[in-house]
C-alpha cells in the first residue's frame, strides 16, 4: 500500500518506517509505479490506512465517499477527494494536535478506486476509460479514437460535466485539438465529457459537377449549395438554374441557383431530405453572334455567369474590319415575341455608356451589320429574319 507518514520522530524510526511503506507499496499496488506515490490524489470509493502510532483508537481502514469527506476518530471530518496522500497525513496531524502532543500519523491507500472517464458523442468508439493520473480532456478524447472524421469540429457542442459539482463547462473542441492548453481541463474520475455534432444526412449530387458521388451534409439545414460545393462545384457548362431535387418519394422539385450564385443573396429553395438526388443538366442554352465577326456561330450561354454584349462579341474574336459596331442589332424572343435593339458600342467605348453594352439571355440573336448599311429597318430586318432562321437552334 502506499504510505506517507507525517510526524515528529528520530531519524532511524523514519527510515524504517518508510522502508515498510515502500514494501506495502510493491506488494499491495504493483501496477502502479512507485513515483507516483507522491503525486497520488485521492479519490471517491479508495479505501485508506489512518495509523495514528500508539494509539489505536484513533487509527483504521477509511472508505471515502462521493462527497470525498470521511469522519475520523479523535480528528473529525477530514476532507481526502483531490489530496496527496502527505496532504492527508499533515491534515489529521494538525486536527490531532488539540488532543495529541506530538502526533505521528501514517497514511496508506490500501485499495485504489477504478478511476474512468466517460468519453460519449461523436468519437469513434464512445465508452467509460480508465483513467491515469492528471489527464486532461484530449488524452481522454485520443482514447476513445478521436472526434468522428464525418464530424466537423467546428460545428460541435463539446462539454465536461464534473462528477464532484455536477458542474458542466463548455469546451472549445477546435482550439483543444489545436493544442490550447486553455481549452483541455483535466478530468477527475467520473467525469462526463461529451461531443454532440449534428445529425448528418446523405444526398447524391450528379450531372454537371466536377465531383459526382455521395456525400453527408447537415440534415437539419443542408443547402443545395453545400451540396455542390462538396461535389467540387459545378461545371462550366452546368444550367444552375434548373437544378432537379428527386426525392425518395419520387417527387422532384426545380431549384433555380443563378440569382442567388449571382447575387450572393440566400435564396428560397426546397429543404433537402435525406437519400435525395441533386440533378445538374448540362447548359445546352446558346447566344447567336452573326454578321461581320470574325468567328460567327453559336457561344455557349452559361445562367450563372453575366455575358454582356462585348462578351458575346469577344467570344466571336470580335468584329471585323468591314463591321459596323455603332449599329448592333439585338434580337430576344420572349413569349413568340420579337423584340428588336440597336446598340452603338461606339458610345460605349468613347463615354462608357453602359446601356450599351447590355447583358444578353440565353437565346439571344447578335447581328453585326457591314459598316457601309446604315439603314436601321434594313439592319433589323436581317436580323429578325435571321433570329427566325436560326431560333430553334438556340432552345434547351
Amino acid at each position: 500500500m502506499y504510505k506517507i507518514r507525517k510526524n515528529g520522530c528520530c531519524i532511524g524510526f523514519m527510515r524504517s518506517t518508510f522502508a515498510a511503506a515502500i514494501i506495502g507499496i510493491m506488494a499491495a499496488c504493483p501496477a502502479l509505479a512507485i513515483d507516483d506515490t507522491a503525486a497520488y490524489k485521492v479519490a471517491a470509493d479508495d479505501v485508506v490506512n489512518v495509523n495514528v502510532a500508539r494509539h489505536p483508537e484513533f487509527s483504521g481502514e477509511f472508505y471515502v465517499p462521493a462527497d470525498g469527506n470521511v469522519s475520523l476518530p479523535a480528528a473529525g471530518q477530514v476532507a481526502m477527494s483531490g489530496k496527496t496522500l502527505m496532504q492527508i497525513a499533515e491534515n489529521i496531524s494538525e486536527k490531532l494536535r488539540t488532543r495529541l502532543r506530538k502526533p505521528e500519523v501514517t497514511v496508506s491507500l490500501r485499495t485504489p478506486s477504478r478511476r474512468q472517464v466517460y468519453v460519449l458523442g461523436a468519437v469513434t468508439k464512445p465508452g467509460a476509460y480508465d483513467m491515469k493520473q492528471d489527464w486532461r480532456c484530449a488524452e481522454a478524447i485520443a482514447a476513445a479514437g478521436g472526434v468522428l472524421d464525418s464530424a466537423q469540429p467546428v460545428e460541435c457542442k463539446a462539454s465536461l460535466r464534473k462528477s464532484l459539482t455536477g458542474q458542466t463547462l463548455t469546451i472549445d473542441l477546435p482550439a483543444l485539438l489545436r493544442g490550447d492548453s486553455s481549452a483541455n481541463p483535466i478530468v477527475e474520475n467520473g467525469d462526463i465529457i461529451s461531443i454532440d455534432a449534428p445529425e448528418m444526412m446523405s444526398v447524391y449530387v450528379s450531372g454537371k459537377v466536377k465531383n459526382p458521388g455521395l456525400y453527408k451534409i447537415r440534415k437539419d439545414n443542408g443547402t443545395v449549395l453545400e451540396a455542390l460545393a462538396l461535389a467540387g462545384g459545378e461545371q462550366d457548362n452546368s444550367a444552375t438554374d434548373r437544378i432537379a431535387i428527386t426525392h425518395t418519394s419520387g417527387a422532384t422539385d426545380i431549384c433555380n441557383l443563378t440569382q442567388s450564385i449571382k447575387s450572393g443573396m440566400p435564396l428560397s429553395i426546397p429543404k433537402l431530405q435525406p437519400m435525395d438526388v441533386i440533378l445538374v443538366p448540362e447548359e445546352t442554352a446558346r447566344i447567336a453572334v452573326m454578321g461581320y465577326v470574325n468567328a460567327p456561330g453559336f457561344v455557349p450561354f452559361n445562367s450563372a455567369q453575366k455575358t454582356t454584349l462585348i462578351d458575346a462579341l469577344s467570344t466571336a474574336k470580335g468584329a471585323d474590319t468591314r463591321a459596323n459596331i455603332g449599329s448592333i442589332a439585338l434580337i430576344r424572343t420572349e413569349n413568340g415575341q420579337q423584340k428588336r435593339v440597336i446598340y452603338n458600342l461606339n458610345n460605349y467605348f468613347k463615354s462608357d455608356d453602359a446601356s450599351q453594352n447590355p447583358e444578353l439571355k440565353a437565346g439571344d440573336v447578335v447581328y453585326v451589320p457591314q459598316a457601309n448599311k446604315s439603314n436601321l429597318y434594313e439592319i433589323l430586318g436581317s436580323a429578325a429574319a435571321l433570329a427566325l432562321a436560326i431560333n430553334p437552334f438556340l432552345r434547351r
